[in-house]
């Protein structure tokens, strides 16, 4: 309409003589006018990275989480937000992760990480999302230590000290006094183990054996056999799936009937397939709802275009994803609005819960038990 007013103006104006200029001219404006508008049209475009383990004993864990944010990919480009994702394999101890994020950040050119599942990954790359104001999403529980880096690592999963410490309080406040504890010999597993023992002693309960194995380890009979002999009340195992399911089968085998629990990880096909059928019973907490109508409406797409159950990586690693699609939307390029639009967070109804993010730039949630019965994850009502 511009270009039609301009061109009826320049005919009725006599200083325009030339039919030729004024052709010209129309036409210069009106190619600049469709520019524009394409341009205006055009969806708003950004590069996200995801640091996750996509081979070996915890792929299954990375491939929930890269599931979750390429549906969140399809439901943001809905919005006229456009995604690039850059995702590299990387292992639970974080070795190589240095030259990746660096190639994130100077060649890739990336907006911020969507997901990552190890905490000693994320713990290195630090610095280089500080140095760079990259704001970083962590899909699982987070570790005390990245406190260390507040404001650029952020979570919609919560600490593994309120988990651990709300397993510990539970257990107590159910009249079990004395507990064995398996755990995984690493950074994982002793902050698991740590935080539990240190809050079920706190409360007056007894750490009657705990016990542990390396992550190479597949059989587990004499730390079972251990824990056996100390006929604990329970047994808290703070393992990744694989390793639980296996834990699970050796021990019936053994003929322990002692009830066992576990961390939000036991919610894992790998659990379901190590185990072969003796996972039933084992109760862990988690800190979202299958009745959550947010979840269902995620859950009927999920299933939809993956064909399978989603879990709390691939719940959180969406909401992480959205988040930052919402906050782009509102920051674009401006990476000091964008740390403080995801810091300003509170009652977000995600797939996995209700979301606030504190001071620490972690999710503050509710936890709610679950068991597995006839090998599906079932919320026990108490």
């Amino acid at each position: 309409l511009n270009t039609l007013f301009i061109i009826y103006f320049l005919r009725r104006n006599p200083i325009m003589k030339s039919q030729t200029a004024i052709l010209k001219l129309s036409f210069s404006l009106f190619l600049q006018f469709i520019t524009f508008s394409s341009a205006f049209g055009e969806d708003m475009s950004f590069k996200i990275g995801a640091t996750l383990p996509l081979s070996g004993e915890l792929s299954t864990y990375g491939k929930l989480i890269l599931s979750g944010i390429e549906l969140a990919k399809n439901d943001l480009m809905d919005q006229g937000i456009k995604l690039d994702l850059i995702v590299e394999d990387t292992p639970l101890n974080g070795s190589g992760i240095i030259p990746i994020i660096d190639k994130m950040i100077t060649i890739n050119k990336i907006d911020a990480v969507a997901g990552n599942f190890s905490n000693q990954a994320m713990f290195l790359m630090g610095n280089y999302l500080e140095k760079n104001k990259i704001a970083a999403f962590h899909t699982a529980a987070v570790d005390s230590h990245l406190e260390e880096f507040p404001k650029y690592i952020l979570s919609t999963n919560t600490l593994i000290q309120d988990e651990a410490e709300n397993l510990a309080s539970y257990l107590y406040n159910k009249g079990y006094r004395e507990i064995g504890v398996i755990t995984i010999l690493n950074h994982f597993g002793i902050s698991y183990r740590d935080f539990f023992e240190s809050k079920f002693k706190s409360l007056g309960g007894k750490i009657v054996e705990s016990t542990n194995f390396q992550m190479q380890d597949n059989d587990y009979r004499s730390q079972i056999l251990k824990l056996k002999s100390k006929n604990p009340e329970v047994i808290f195992a703070a393992c990744f799936g694989g390793y639980l399911g296996r834990i699970l089968k050796q021990s019936k085998q053994l003929g322990i009937s002692t009830p066992f629990y576990s961390v939000y990880e036991s919610e894992d096909s790998s659990v379901l397939e190590s185990s072969e059928g003796f996972s039933n019973g084992l109760r862990y907490f988690v800190a979202y709802s299958k009745n959550n109508k947010y979840y269902l409406k995620f859950r009927d797409k999920f299933f939809t275009r993956f064909k399978k159950e989603p879990d709390t990586f691939a719940t959180n690693a969406y909401d992480a994803t959205m988040l930052l699609g919402s906050a782009f939307k509102k920051c674009n390029d401006d990476k000091d609005c964008l740390i403080n639009e995801l810091y300003s967070t509170k009652n977000y109804n995600g797939a996995s819960g209700t979301i606030s993010i504190n001071q620490n730039g972690i999710a503050k949630k509710d936890f709610i038990l679950k068991e597995i019965q006839n090998d599906q994850f079932v919320e026990v009502q108490e």
